[in-house]
């Protein structure tokens, strides 16, 4: 039915990856529940062993769970948008996207000239080194 819907109709809520979440985890656990019941007359109902099909549901929803996350830690609204729209791993628009291989960007500075001063080694001129009485 959410198959269906999300064919026909664009930006329904049984799209959202969030409703989708919630009904495979139900469905999930549904799924875990009956094949709990069944394991202890699994001769008689499946005398050929049963399908993956539990493992592969669970999978996609540990999958999408951990996907939804990435694309929320970067920003992105992924939790309202549809899984074939949602954009889990790009970049939002307008953040910068850091590039360690990119030259950095380091200010160029004028130096500073600052008046040549001459220095003193000795007494000043005109002054002997002994003082005067």
């Amino acid at each position: 039915m959410m198959l269906v819907v999300g064919i026909i109709r664009r930006g329904a809520f049984t799209s959202m990856v969030a409703v989708e979440l919630a009904v495979l985890t139900v469905l999930w656990v549904l799924y875990l529940a009956a094949g709990a019941r069944t394991a202890e007359v699994k001769d008689e109902l499946f005398p050929f062993g049963c399908n993956a099909f539990e493992l592969n549901l669970f999978l996609y929803t540990v999958t999408l769970l951990v996907f939804a996350f990435i694309g929320q830690s970067r920003g992105n609204a992924v939790w309202t948008a549809s899984v074939n729209e949602a954009s889990f791993l790009a970049q939002p628009v307008g953040v910068p996207v850091y590039n360690p291989a990119a030259p950095a960007h380091v200010p160029v500075y004028a130096p500073q000239q600052y008046p040549m001063v001459q220095q003193q080694m000795g007494p000043a001129p005109g002054q002997g080194g002994m003082p005067q009485i």
